[in-house]
């Protein structure tokens, strides 16, 4: 379906990206994402524009050459899709049997190679997986993709994240019945643009970025720093004293043999110390209103690391934030992904700063 008028969408990331010291990943989006295009076709267009300066290539799976390419896997896939299916039930019951859960869960009498012929991608059904002949409309579903890739492509090893790692688990013997290579996997590069003014949030408030990965903890943690301490070593000792009573007493029940057994010292221990948690909750609510301040940074932060409590990889465009820092932050987080793969090929050099390890930060 084409995209419409999408003025108005391109004109609020223009927005959200503020003040920009290179406009071109937003202009690239302006040029592809038109009116005419569908979503696929013009994100296609726009990563490409994005990385073919970078030596990227990025291949279109819906492009007819594509489908040729794949053509003798996937007819392969539907000849054998019986024995296929019979592989990967093997391997789900050892994955189970290990103590993993599978990441594909399998659909009985159904194979892995979808078809679009009537508009929408459905899987082919096993016993007709046999007589179907071959047509452009076929296509490999999540487990048998990865086997396509590395039979059509000069792979030397599949990039992907921890979903992707878990499912090609599930792959290996699909591509053991199809008689092609396996598909090898190692973890991708993963990082977190921390920009300067939460940069600065976090030297101010003696954080962490993985700190913020809690939606309370930090809020609870800086609230509780900002209470008198002669307040918390009171309530600290309060606790200390509530434990020895509660064991002496435990002691005196047992040893006198009072007519109540020693659950009910467990009961009332457990009530005292509800009370003393219930006390310090109200604590920390009260200091977090008199830190407002502090805690609407906390947010700021969490909105910018963790955005709807994800990771900002998972959740943010990341178009603003080339239009922001430009070149600079491209080049610091090719630098880490350089370094990620000359470790995944043995070279354990240190990395020569936090660009490199993985953080890459945002310069103003």
């Amino acid at each position: 379906m084409p995209l419409g008028d999408v003025s108005s969408e391109l004109e609020a990331l223009a927005r959200s990206a503020g003040s920009t010291i290179d406009r071109a990943p937003i202009e690239l989006l302006e040029k592809f994402y038109t009116s005419d295009a569908t979503i696929g076709s013009a994100y296609v267009a726009f990563i490409r524009a994005l990385f073919a300066p970078l030596g990227i290539a990025v291949i279109d799976a819906s492009h007819a050459a594509t489908r040729a390419a794949a053509k003798p896997v996937l007819s392969a896939a539907l000849k054998k899709a019986d024995d296929i299916a019979t592989a990967v039930s093997v391997r789900n019951r050892e994955l189970e049997a290990a103590g993993f859960t599978p990441q594909v869960q399998d659909v009985p009498g159904l194979s892995l190679v979808f078809s679009a012929a009537s508009g929408g991608r459905k899987r082919i059904p096993i016993k007709a997986a046999g007589k179907r002949a071959f047509s452009d409309d076929l296509g490999p579903n999540v487990l048998l993709r990865p086997v396509v890739e590395r039979a059509i492509l000069p792979t030397a090893t599949y990039i992907g994240g921890p979903a992707e790692i878990a499912y090609f688990a599930q792959s290996a013997p699909i591509a053991d019945v199809l008689e092609v290579a396996r598909p090898a996997i190692v973890p991708r590069w993963s990082c977190t643009i921390i920009e300067r003014h939460v940069e600065e949030i976090l030297e101010k408030l003696y954080l962490l970025p993985e700190d913020l990965r809690d939606p309370h903890e930090a809020e609870a943690r800086v609230a509780r720093s900002r209470l008198p301490k002669r307040v918390i070593d009171e309530l600290s000792a309060a606790r200390v004293v509530l434990d020895e009573t509660m064991d002496a007493l435990s002691d005196a029940i047992a040893e006198e043999k009072a007519p109540v057994p020693p659950a009910v010292a467990g009961g009332l221990r457990a009530s005292l110390t509800r009370r003393l948690d219930r006390f310090e909750r109200r604590l920390i609510a009260a200091a977090k209103k008199e830190n407002a301040d502090a805690m609407q940074q906390i947010g700021t932060a969490r909105g910018s690391l963790y955005p709807l409590g994800k990771p900002q990889e998972r959740s943010l465009n990341f178009v603003p934030l080339l239009a922001r820092y430009g070149p600079m932050l491209r080049d610091d987080m090719l630098a880490g992904a350089r370094d990620h793969a000359a470790r995944l090929l043995g070279d354990s050099k240190p990395a020569r700063s936090l660009e490199e390890a993985g953080t890459a930060r945002g310069r103003t």
